[in-house]
C-alpha cells in the first residue's frame, strides 16, 4: 500500500532511477524526482536565506497562534515537569550558540531599558527641583547613603517620601521630601500618597504659591 505521501493523485512511479540514481517517485505535475526535490530543500533550509525565511515564517505563525501554542506548552510542563525540564536542557546544549545570543541581546535590550528609565527618571528630578530647594542639604542625604553603604555594606539610597511620579499626587526633589533608606527598602515602596505625608504636601503648597507670588 502506497504511503499517503506519495498518493496516485500527485505522483508517479518510474521505470528507471532518475539522473542522479534516486529510485523515487516522480511528481506528476512536474516530473521532478521526489528525492532530489527533497534535498533542494533541505540544502535551503540549510542556508542563511532558508533559515531566515523559516524563522520569518514561524513567527506569523506564532503572532497568529501565540495563545494556543502557551497554553499547549503550559499543560505539556504540567502533565510531565521532569520530561519538561530534560527536554528543556537538552535543547540548550543543542543550540548553546543561540542561547548564548538571546542572552547578550536581553542584556543588551533592558541596559537599553533601564538607561532609558533612568533618563525619564533625571528628567523628572530637575523639573521637580523649585528654586527654593537647598541644594546643599540635598546633597548631605547622598553623602549619608553613601557613607552608610560603605560602613555597613548595605546598598543605601536616596529616597522620596513623596514619589516624583506618584499615581495620586507627585513629589518635589526637595530636602523636606528626602530620606535614606537601604535598597531593598526602596524597591518594596510603591508610588502611593498616605496620610502620614499630609504635612509635606500642604508645606509644598505653601512654598509653591509663596514662589509664584514673588
Amino acid at each position: 500500500m502506497l504511503n499517503r505521501e506519495f498518493s496516485p493523485d500527485r505522483f508517479v512511479w518510474p521505470d528507471k532511477c532518475c539522473a542522479n540514481g534516486h529510485n523515487a517517485p516522480r511528481y506528476i505535475s512536474n516530473g521532478a524526482c521526489y528525492e532530489c526535490q527533497a534535498q533542494r530543500r533541505a540544502k535551503y533550509r540549510a542556508s542563511d536565506k532558508g533559515r531566515s525565511a523559516s524563522q520569518l515564517q514561524f513567527a506569523r505563525y506564532y503572532q497568529r497562534n501565540k495563545q494556543s501554542l502557551v497554553d499547549a506548552a503550559n499543560e505539556r510542563r504540567a502533565a510531565d515537569p521532569s520530561a519538561s525540564a530534560k527536554a528543556s536542557t537538552k535543547w540548550k546544549a543543542k543550540n548553546a550558540d543561540r542561547v548564548a545570543a538571546y542572552a547578550r541581546d536581553y542584556v543588551r535590550a533592558n541596559r537599553a531599558i533601564k538607561a532609558a528609565a533612568a533618563a525619564r527618571y533625571s528628567a523628572r528630578k530637575r523639573r521637580a527641583i523649585p528654586a527654593w530647594a537647598d541644594q546643599a542639604a540635598i546633597r548631605s542625604f547622598y553623602v549619608e547613603a553613601a557613607r552608610l553603604t560603605a560602613l555597613t555594606g548595605v546598598e543605601h539610597e536616596v529616597d522620596h517620601v513623596l514619589p516624583l511620579a506618584g499615581r495620586t499626587v507627585c513629589g518635589l526633589h526637595v530636602e523636606t521630601n528626602l530620606r535614606v533608606i537601604p535598597a531593598v527598602d526602596n524597591r518594596r515602596k510603591y508610588n502611593k500618597f498616605s496620610a502620614d505625608i499630609q504635612g509635606y504636601a500642604r508645606l509644598v503648597e505653601q512654598r509653591l504659591a509663596s514662589e509664584q507670588a514673588a
